[in-house]
């Protein structure tokens, strides 16, 4: 019998960002903490101003606790072979995440620009599962 653990993560609880004149609110200088621990933004643990990129890493964390064998890929001893088989993608995101200051997150333009480096960093060509006895699973670029 498979036990599969599904975690449910609601974005709704979220505050609009733009005023009623379409304008950036002034960030919060403390938001109490909301939401689920293991998937929540760096911001939110740190009790400031949350936006779309702390959406973006709340996902992340959840799309590393899906695909990641074993999930909880941040425990200890667990992280580095996390390292290795992740694709150069998923371990550069939270960088690009993090370079969404408040002032540019709601500007689409600039979202869309780091996005698009986000796509034009990413060198890797495609990627292959490689099936062996010593490391299933694993994922190589060719």
């Amino acid at each position: 019998m498979i036990i599969v653990k599904v975690y449910i993560l609601d974005f709704g609880i979220a505050r609009r960002i733009l005023n009623d004149k379409n304008e950036l609110k002034t960030p919060r200088v403390s938001v109490r903490f909301k939401g689920t621990i293991p998937f929540a933004s760096i911001a939110c643990h740190k009790g400031i101003e949350m936006g779309p990129k702390d959406d973006c890493e709340s996902w992340y964390y959840l799309m590393l606790d899906l695909t990641v064998p074993g999930g909880e890929s941040v425990r200890p001893g667990k992280f580095i072979h996390h390292l290795e088989v992740t694709p150069k993608f998923a371990r550069i995101a939270p960088h690009f995440c993090s370079g969404l200051i408040w002032k540019r997150m709601a500007d689409k333009n600039e979202v869309l620009k780091v996005k698009e480096e986000c796509r034009t960093t990413r060198r890797v060509r495609s990627q292959k599962v490689i099936d062996s006895k010593d490391d299933p699973g694993k994922i190589v670029s060719i």
